[in-house]
Protein backbone atom coordinates (compact mmCIF):
# COMPACT_ATOMS: atom_id res chain seq x y z
CA UNK A 1 0.00 0.00 0.00
CA UNK A 2 2.77 2.43 0.85
CA UNK A 3 4.49 1.68 -2.46
CA UNK A 4 1.28 2.68 -4.24
CA UNK A 5 1.07 5.91 -2.25
CA UNK A 6 4.71 6.65 -3.06
CA UNK A 7 4.12 5.99 -6.77
CA UNK A 8 1.07 8.26 -6.79
CA UNK A 9 3.01 11.05 -5.05
CA UNK A 10 5.87 10.79 -7.52
CA UNK A 11 3.44 10.74 -10.44
CA UNK A 12 1.76 13.93 -9.25
CA UNK A 13 5.17 15.57 -8.97
CA UNK A 14 6.02 14.55 -12.54
CA UNK A 15 2.67 15.91 -13.76
CA UNK A 16 3.30 19.19 -11.94
CA UNK A 17 6.76 19.50 -13.47
CA UNK A 18 5.30 18.80 -16.91
CA UNK A 19 2.72 21.51 -16.27
CA UNK A 20 5.44 24.02 -15.40
CA UNK A 21 7.29 23.15 -18.61
CA UNK A 22 4.08 23.46 -20.64
CA UNK A 23 3.37 26.96 -19.32
CA UNK A 24 7.08 27.77 -19.63
CA UNK A 25 7.49 28.84 -16.01
CA UNK A 26 11.25 28.39 -16.00
CA UNK A 27 11.84 30.35 -12.81
CA UNK A 28 9.48 28.04 -10.88
CA UNK A 29 11.32 25.02 -12.28
CA UNK A 30 14.70 26.46 -11.32
CA UNK A 31 13.45 27.31 -7.83
CA UNK A 32 11.92 23.92 -7.08
CA UNK A 33 14.04 21.36 -8.96
CA UNK A 34 16.63 20.71 -6.24
CA UNK A 35 14.09 20.52 -3.42
CA UNK A 36 11.88 18.26 -5.52
CA UNK A 37 14.76 15.89 -6.28
CA UNK A 38 15.71 15.74 -2.60
CA UNK A 39 12.13 15.18 -1.44
CA UNK A 40 11.65 12.48 -4.06
CA UNK A 41 14.78 10.65 -2.97
CA UNK A 42 13.83 10.85 0.71
CA UNK A 43 10.27 9.65 0.01
CA UNK A 44 11.51 6.73 -2.03
CA UNK A 45 14.20 5.70 0.48
CA UNK A 46 11.83 5.91 3.46
CA UNK A 47 9.18 3.90 1.61
CA UNK A 48 11.67 1.17 0.68
CA UNK A 49 13.10 0.99 4.21
CA UNK A 50 9.65 0.77 5.80
CA UNK A 51 8.58 -1.96 3.39
CA UNK A 52 11.77 -3.96 4.03
CA UNK A 53 11.20 -3.68 7.80
CA UNK A 54 7.60 -4.83 7.37
CA UNK A 55 8.70 -7.77 5.23
CA UNK A 56 11.36 -8.82 7.75
CA UNK A 57 8.90 -8.59 10.64
CA UNK A 58 6.36 -10.66 8.70
CA UNK A 59 8.95 -13.34 7.89
CA UNK A 60 10.12 -13.44 11.51
CA UNK A 61 6.55 -13.77 12.76
CA UNK A 62 5.86 -16.57 10.28
CA UNK A 63 9.05 -18.38 11.30
CA UNK A 64 8.19 -18.11 15.01
CA UNK A 65 4.65 -19.38 14.38
CA UNK A 66 6.02 -22.23 12.29
CA UNK A 67 8.44 -23.23 15.06
CA UNK A 68 5.67 -23.16 17.66
CA UNK A 69 3.50 -25.43 15.50
CA UNK A 70 6.41 -27.82 14.90
CA UNK A 71 7.10 -27.97 18.65
CA UNK A 72 3.42 -28.76 19.32
CA UNK A 73 3.47 -31.58 16.79
CA UNK A 74 6.71 -32.95 18.22
CA UNK A 75 5.36 -32.90 21.78
CA UNK A 76 2.14 -34.65 20.74
CA UNK A 77 4.10 -37.53 19.21
CA UNK A 78 6.43 -38.01 22.20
Amino acid sequence: MSLIACAISLSFQIFYTAHLVKIEDWSALMDTTHATALATAVLLIVTIVLNVITLLMYRYKMAVNSNIKMNDIYQENH
